[in-house]
Formats: C-alpha cells, structure tokens, sequence
C-alpha cells in the first residue's frame, strides 16, 4: 500500500492502486481505495481508484460514494470515471435519474458524453 501512497509517479500510483483493487478484499482494503479516491492529489490517481473499487464487490453499498465522487471531484475526467462506473454496474430508476441529472447539470460538457 506504501506505492499506492508514496510513489512520486502517479502511474505507479495508479498501477499500484489497480492491483490492491485486484489482489485484496475486505472493508479495510475498500476503506484505503475510498480514500485514494478522494485525498490523492493527481487526478488520474483518483480515478483508478475509482476503476478498482468499481472491480470489487460491494453492491449498492458503494453507490453512494460513486455518486458523492461523480458530483463533488474538482476534475471533470474523476467525475466521468465515476459515472461510468455507474453506468456499467448499476440498473435502475434511482441510477437512471441520477445518471440523467448529471447529464443535464455538470459543469463540464465532455462529462455527460463519457
């Protein structure tokens, strides 16, 4: 976990990231991604973690964090990668008004077309 944290490169961040995701499960291991997602200060670092809870179980309990993330990240390409995740892996009215707000009102217009 100290290269997902430390690692000067982000790619290696990343890639670091996208292995935990794989390698690893339980509460504590989404907990760490969770916070990647959120605290890491490089975008790209941000959404693969996003792409590696997305990899995991853990069903509509995540929705809710993907949702925050898909709103909330300052960068247009985490909140795209947020709500692809959705997309792919949630089916819904609930999922399909919220996908469809996002849609209508993020502030960046390359998003909704992710």
């Amino acid at each position: 976990m100290d290269r997902a944290v430390n690692d000067p490169e982000p790619t290696a961040r990343a890639v670091a990231l996208q292995a935990i995701g794989q390698g690893w499960g339980g509460d504590r291991v989404l907990a760490f991604l969770q916070d990647r997602a959120v605290s890491d200060a490089e975008p790209t670092v941000r959404a693969a973690a996003l792409q590696a809870i997305a990899g995991r179980s853990g069903g509509g309990r995540v929705l809710p964090f993907f949702q925050d993330r898909a709103v909330n990240d300052p960068e247009s390409t985490v909140r795209a990668a947020a709500l692809q995740a959705i997309a792919r892996r949630w089916v819904g009215g609930r999922v399909l008004a919220f996908l469809q707000d996002r849609a209508i009102n993020d502030p960046e217009p390359t998003v909704p077309a992710t």
